[in-house]
């Protein structure tokens, strides 16, 4: 599987599986515009080092929250 293949996998195909596709899934007029924001871009990093690919952050609702900022609870 290609890489472009697993992104679309987990965004647009796992939302049209969940039957929300009409609201997330990709960015287009009228979706929630909620996304990660990666630290490298996975097309370009050798397959082996996209797990390794750290999360920046999120935007949700327009806010954003960089991973620094964000308290997970223990």
């Amino acid at each position: 599987m290609t890489v472009e293949e697993a992104l679309r996998m987990v965004r647009i195909d796992a939302a049209y599986t969940l039957g929300v596709e009409d609201k997330v899934g990709s960015i287009a007029p009228g979706k929630f515009a909620d996304f990660a924001v990666l630290a490298a871009d996975p097309t370009t990093v050798p397959k082996k080092e996209i797990r390794d690919i750290e999360v920046w952050g999120t935007v949700v609702g327009g806010r954003i929250f960089p991973a620094s900022e964000i308290q997970v609870p223990r």
